[in-house]
């Protein structure tokens, strides 16, 4: 190869950068002096568009339905940003008044103004966006009730338990026994059929119904239906004792 020879090159001048650079939106005038020459640049910091992933979603924690409101949280830590308004929308697509009570599943969407530094935005929303109300969990337990053999079936009853304030149920159960009222015995009263509405799941709690010969088979029996009631006492000796009390429509036998 032929000889070569070289020369270290000068080392470059140092640019100073001015402190605070801007960063609002605008149009600014930068000055560059190199060597003792300046030239001028004039440039533009444009608006932010905002897309979805400049926010945090936060879901509401453990929402179940209570009565009250389950509100999403949506924040950025951009500034320059307007104010952030929140928007709930059903399963359905239809815009929720206000914020969520109902149990059901919430899509979240955001408008934000137009802000220092970043353009107004419209229905931004997010695939992750999503939260669920779960329906409360009630139960309706049927009352255990007794009655003498050969009695019609009592009226039967039931406890509500779990129901928000002032809700109700919107269709009563229906109760039901297999109970053969000539033979004695504990029969299952089951109640079913009942309707709370779309914020509640329902779990049904059976009686029994005893039915029964023997009176004094049961310490204070009391009949639903004929209202007989017994301390412990057989009425079907021939010698005939009382030590209760007996109320009407009592029928007994005497050997």
């Amino acid at each position: 190869l032929p000889a070569t020879s070289w020369e270290p090159a000068p080392a470059p001048t140092e640019i100073p950068v001015t402190k605070n650079m801007p960063v609002n939106q605008g149009t600014y005038k930068a000055s560059i002096t190199l060597d003792g020459e300046t030239i001028f640049v004039t440039y533009d910091i444009v608006a932010r568009t905002l897309q979805a992933s400049d926010f945090t979603f936060t879901a509401p924690e453990g929402a179940v339905y209570d009565g009250n409101t389950h509100q999403a949280a949506v924040e950025s830590a951009l500034e320059g940003m307007g104010e952030i308004t929140i928007a709930y929308y059903d399963e359905a697509g239809n815009p929720v008044n206000g914020i969520p009570v109902d149990a059901g599943t919430y899509t979240v969407k955001i408008s934000v103004s137009e802000g220092e530094n970043c353009n107004a935005a419209e229905c931004l929303t997010d695939d992750s966006w999503t939260f669920t109300i779960e329906k409360k969990a009630i139960t309706i337990t049927a009352e255990d009730k007794s009655v003498c053999v050969n009695c019609e079936e009592p009226a039967f009853t039931y406890v509500v338990d779990g129901l928000v304030e002032d809700d109700v149920l919107l269709t009563e159960p229906v109760m039901d026994s297999n109970a053969d009222m000539v033979v004695t015995g504990n029969y299952a009263i089951t109640p079913s059929a009942a309707d709370a509405g779309s914020n509640y799941s329902i779990t049904y709690v059976p009686g029994t119904l005893t039915v029964t010969e023997h009176l004094n088979d049961v310490d204070d029996f009391k009949c639903d239906v004929c209202g007989a009631i017994v301390d412990g006492v057989d009425l079907r000796g021939s010698n005939l004792t009382l030590n209760g009390n007996i109320g009407l429509n009592l029928f007994f036998e005497i050997d």
